[in-house]
Formats: C-alpha cells, sequence, structure tokens
C-alpha cells in the first residue's frame, strides 16, 4: 500500500498505539483492535468528496470466554474505539479538513471476531 504521506503514515501508527493500549486498559478480553490501514489512508485522499463522512474499518479480537459482560461490551468498545479515534486524529492532524466539516469519524466496516483478522488470536472467530 502507498501512503498519501509519511506523515499520515506515522500519525496511523500513533493513532493505532493509542486506541490499542486504551482499549485493552478498559477491556480486559480485547487481544486486539485495529484499523485497516487503507481506511485510515484513505481519510486524507486528495480526490475524495470532502462532503463524504468520513469512514474506517474498524477491526476488534475479543477473547468472549473470560469477559462475564461481554454482550454489553460489544457494542460499547466499538464506540468507544471511535471516539478515541477521532480525538486522536483531530489531536494528530489538527488540520484535517475532514474534521471541519464532519464532528465524527464513523466506521464502515466494524469486524468483532472476523476469522479475516482474529483466526489465532482469539478462540472464538465468525
Amino acid at each position: 500500500m502507498k501512503w498519501y504521506s509519511e506523515e499520515i503514515k506515522e500519525g496511523y501508527l500513533l493513532v493505532s498505539k493509542i486506541i490499542s493500549n486504551n482499549i485493552k486498559q478498559k477491556y480486559p478480553g480485547v487481544e486486539y483492535v485495529g484499523i485497516i490501514p487503507e481506511s485510515f489512508n484513505n481519510l486524507f485522499n486528495p480526490d475524495i468528496d470532502v462532503h463524504k463522512v468520513p469512514e474506517i474499518d474498524l477491526v476488534i479480537c475479543f477473547d468472549f470466554t473470560d469477559s462475564p459482560n461481554s454482550t454489553e461490551y460489544n457494542s460499547k468498545m466499538g464506540i468507544d474505539a471511535l471516539n478515541l479515534i477521532t480525538l486522536s486524529v483531530g489531536s494528530i492532524f489538527p488540520n484535517a479538513e475532514f474534521l471541519s466539516r464532519h464532528k465524527n469519524i464513523y466506521t464502515s466496516k466494524f469486524c468483532v471476531n472476523c476469522k479475516e483478522y482474529c483466526e489465532g488470536i482469539v478462540p472464538y472467530v465468525y
């Protein structure tokens, strides 16, 4: 994958680290949380329609066997991760044009325990 700039790539790595550390700390059953790099990079696509809602693809691998409130966690993890992503991106890229038009980053694909990303990380995948 070709990044639009080195700054975006470095920002992606920083945002990924921030959300991973925070979500893992808040939800002990989380084994992996991350943003699909292509979707993050596409936020900064210079040819994208400026009125388009900013969206990323989010992956969470969660071990439901160790978590008593796993059903409640499912939606809360995603909301917390997206809030952290929006805050982090806004801090790292304060001049991001899409955040001046839209106050939040949304998810176009929210993948919890998807086989493609979580197989071998958690026992139950879909």
